[in-house]
């Protein structure tokens, strides 16, 4: 992206509580960095938000019960023209009706360049979304919490660095929830973390989607190709703790080509040093 597009906005995400019969307003900041090169012309519209995979791959179009919100979402205004160094705040109301349902809801607020449809050899270049502001939203009444831990894993022997920490949970409820996983890596000679260092917590937050499972996969920094090393994750979620510790030898492929050559050329030099014996062994008896 060139500098005349890389507009920012904020908040990137923004957790709500909501009560039915009543209206929450917010605001939505635009803002054109005072190093770009041209005025941006920007545009914002509401849409769905879910994921689909374990891998959460992000949708902002298909609709389901938990992304009625969009319809309850009203701007202030839709577009506006920014020059460097200026921003602009949408200011958005969500208008909860009496009857919605308790639990999750979830949206988007879309912010897109619009250029007025450029056009190439005749034919429109449709304008192209490129950030999102994710709303997620609880409304007040009966939710349900409800999912697990599914697997945990430190891997035992990793061929490359960084190598793979992986998790996965499960929200059967209705409403998110927040899955907190943790990571330490020590040396087995050493009792001095590697990671995290001070300062740093090495503690990661994942949304869990609700009627949804996630797969999360961490890389493991801080260590070098070959070494052998203590590794602890620790995933917290709907009230449980589970803890994978294990010893990871970390052992690149060129290594274990060039111990398997030296093994292969010492037990070569026993066999040649071995036929060499039983040769004089012969003449001397012969």
């Amino acid at each position: 992206m060139d500098s005349s597009s890389s507009f920012v906005i904020s908040p990137m995400t923004k957790r709500v509580s909501l009560t039915a019969g009543r209206v929450y307003e917010g605001i939505l900041t635009v803002s054109n960095p005072k190093d770009a090169s041209s005025d941006i012309k920007f545009k914002v519209d509401v849409s769905p938000y879910t994921v689909n995979g374990e891998d959460y791959t992000v949708d902002f179009s298909n609709k389901d019960d938990f992304n009625q919100i969009v319809d309850w979402i009203k701007l202030d205004k839709k577009s506006g023209t920014l020059k460097p160094g200026e921003s602009s705040k949408i200011g958005y109301a969500i208008m909860v009706p009496n009857d919605a349902p308790a639990g999750g809801q979830y949206a988007a607020l879309l912010v897109s360049l619009d250029n007025e449809s450029k056009k190439s050899d005749g034919v429109a270049v449709e304008n192209v979304f490129e950030m999102a502001s994710v709303i997620y939203a609880e409304v007040a009444g009966e939710t349900k919490h409800e999912g697990q831990i599914i697997e945990n894993i430190v891997p035992g022997f990793v061929t490359s660095v960084p190598f793979r920490a992986e998790g996965s949970v499960s929200n059967s409820g209705n409403v998110h929830e927040i899955a907190m996983v943790s990571i330490e890596v020590k040396s087995i000679f050493s009792p001095t973390p590697l990671y995290p260092l001070n300062g740093e917590s090495g503690i990661l937050e994942e949304t869990i989607m609700p009627g949804k499972d996630r797969h999360f996969t961490r890389d493991v920094n801080g260590i070098s190709p070959l070494g052998i090393y203590t590794v602890k994750q620790a995933i917290t979620y709907m009230g449980e703790t589970s803890v994978t510790e294990k010893t990871v030898i970390a052992c690149p492929i060129w290594f274990m080509v060039l111990l398997a050559l030296t093994l292969c050329s010492i037990i070569y030099s026993v066999y040649k040093a071995l036929q060499r014996r039983k040769r004089r062994k012969n003449a001397y008896f012969n």
